[in-house]
């Protein structure tokens, strides 16, 4: 399996931009524009339709949408078949040579300067609801549900993360990266704000001495990206 992230826009060449300045390598494109850096893909959709979330290629889905119909709708979109998470976030299921495949990833051994992917954070009101749906697209999620988070991941090591409502001391976008720096984050902030690009929010409340140690990204099509201390 093949797991991009996928993020819309309203501007391609802005997005583009905001997405180069964080360090990924663009393949270009006129609707479409893949980049990467060393640790995942990226998906920037210009066409109005496309809304935040991830998409999922291999050779055939037909077992897994199957059993997704006995859970929750599945819609047909322009190129793929979509669920949606109940946080709101859009599952794509796109097979390999259809229209929503995606060109060879291209060589880029550089990570993002937000540092150590640590994979895709949702806040949901529906825990169960779901496990089920990442269960069924093919990812492995633990027995035990209670926690106020769960992961989990696929045969490509992707994560996928789900809050429980309430356990967040700051903003939240669904969908959202979260990256783990192992107390790097002082100097990656500082980085950031060399680049220009714009922080959503300065969170201070885990620090002690009320410093700004962890920061909130948005890119421009509403994606956030939690750039974390710990």
């Amino acid at each position: 399996m093949r797991t991009v992230i996928h993020t819309p826009t309203p501007n391609l060449g802005r997005s583009v931009d905001y997405w180069q300045a964080l360090g990924f390598r663009s393949q270009g494109g006129d609707e479409r524009c893949l980049l990467n850096d060393a640790q995942m893909e990226v998906e920037i959709d210009a066409r109005r339709s496309a809304r935040a979330g991830v998409r999922l290629i291999q050779p055939s889905w037909q077992d897994e949408i199957a059993r997704l119909r006995e859970i929750t709708p599945v819609h047909e979109g322009d190129d793929a078949a979509i669920v949606v998470d109940p946080s709101g976030v859009w599952i794509y299921l796109s097979e390999e040579g259809g229209p929503g495949d995606l060109p060879p990833r291209i060589a880029n051994e550089e990570p993002c300067v937000p540092g150590t992917f640590a994979g895709l954070s949702l806040e949901t009101a529906d825990m169960k609801r779901s496990a089920c749906i990442w269960e069924a697209v093919g990812f492995a999620v633990p027995e035990d549900l209670s926690a106020a988070w769960v992961s989990c991941k696929n045969d490509e090591d992707f994560i996928v993360t789900w809050m429980a409502p309430g356990n967040c001391p700051h903003l939240f976008f669904n969908p959202s990266l979260t990256f783990f720096n192992s107390g790097r984050n002082p100097e990656i902030i500082a980085i950031l704000r060399e680049t220009g690009v714009p922080l959503a929010e300065e969170i201070t409340v885990f620090n002690e001495e009320g410093l700004v140690d962890n920061v909130i990204l948005q890119d421009p099509g509403g994606y956030g990206m939690f750039v974390f201390n710990d």
